[in-house]
């Protein structure tokens, strides 16, 4: 299953080239042109990270920030703001207010689908396009670790490892 993302852009412009850049990596994309709208959808359904423009014909986009984290069922979920509103005291208020990550206008598509995906992975989904990431080699294979007696073994047998291995 694709991880499912809430994008609040006003631009009609903006918010294909977005949609167009996140599913073509295999991502679900919800648009919401209003703040209004956008608090609808996150009553409605789950999403798995949000994408904040800030300024908004109803309001603003660290407005919903703010909601966002002070409410139990979505103050975990990963934020990036996309704004035109880049100076370093813009960037910094939307940091503080709990946004996970900021992206000014204008922007590269393939950034900003890079750092959707590292916000997945940091969230725990996987590789960043919802999927599943490869198990690691100590969940698909039968090693245990016993850091106590400086072992590892193998389906039950101790590992004859040097010191360094």
């Amino acid at each position: 299953m694709s991880a499912r993302l809430l994008l609040l852009e006003d631009d009609p412009a903006i918010a294909r080239t977005v949609a167009y850049a996140l599913e073509r990596d295999g991502l679900t994309v919800t648009h919401s042109l209003l703040v209004h709208d956008a608090r609808q959808q996150l009553q409605r359904a789950r999403f798995d990270l949000l994408v904040l423009d800030v300024g908004l014909p109803d309001g603003s986009g660290l407005d919903l920030l703010r909601d966002v984290r002070h409410a139990p069922p979505t103050a975990a979920l990963p934020v990036l703001m996309l704004s035109a509103q880049g100076e370093e005291i813009d960037r910094v208020l939307g940091l503080e207010l709990g946004a996970d990550d900021y992206l000014t206008k204008p922007f590269s598509p393939r950034e900003l689908a890079a750092r959707v995906k590292a916000l997945l992975r940091r969230a725990g989904h996987g590789n960043g396009n919802g999927h599943p990431a490869a198990p690691a080699a100590t969940a698909a294979a039968p090693f245990h670790d016993d850091e106590a007696g400086q072992r590892i073994s193998l389906r039950g047998q101790a590992l004859p490892l040097t010191r360094r291995e």
